[in-house]
């Protein structure tokens, strides 16, 4: 059982928080928006799946009093579109859809996969294209985020050129 599955962390993305300095590594998935910030504020927001059922407006919704809230950025949990597809025309129109709603935002939106987005060869290619590095890191306020990529092998999990660079990362 991996370290995530006995924390409960089931999640295909997983933040990790550390009070670090550290450099900005790869090609960051994130729309370009400066940074809401405040002096006196830490406020970042976190979206959840939006797979499994898309129910219409509810994720728009979320945007919205994203928008209200003001937090300096937005990450992800992944599973941003259904994906399971090797059909282009079907995930280039879910991509589409995706980034419109997420163009409403005026911060940072910090992309990470999920294994719908990922599900297959064509989609991480897909992924990689659009989106750059499914693993990455960046720094905020002297505070070290952590985006890992939890599908980088068959079945799940960690791969060991992901650890290596964690580890690496965290050092």
């Amino acid at each position: 059982m991996s370290f995530f599955a006995k924390m409960g962390i089931t999640a295909t993305m997983v933040a990790v928080v550390l009070a670090a300095q550290a450099g900005v590594f790869a090609q960051i998935p994130v729309t370009v928006h400066p940074i809401n910030d405040s002096p006196d504020d830490f406020r970042f927001a976190i979206l959840p799946d939006r797979t499994g059922g898309i129910r219409p407006g509810v994720f728009e919704d979320a945007i919205a009093k994203i928008k209200l809230l003001q937090p300096a950025f937005v990450i992800t949990t992944g599973d941003l579109i259904d994906g399971y597809t090797t059909d282009a025309k079907k995930w280039q129109a879910e991509w589409d859809e995706f980034d419109r709603i997420v163009s409403e935002l005026k911060m940072p939106f910090y992309f990470v996969p999920g294994n719908h987005d990922v599900s297959n060869a064509v989609l991480l290619d897909a992924w990689k294209k659009r989106r750059g590095d499914p693993w990455y890191s960046f720094v905020y306020k002297n505070v070290l985020f952590v985006c890992l990529h939890t599908e980088d092998r068959p079945f799940g999990g960690l791969g060991g050129e992901q650890i290596a660079w964690a580890k690496q990362t965290l050092v």
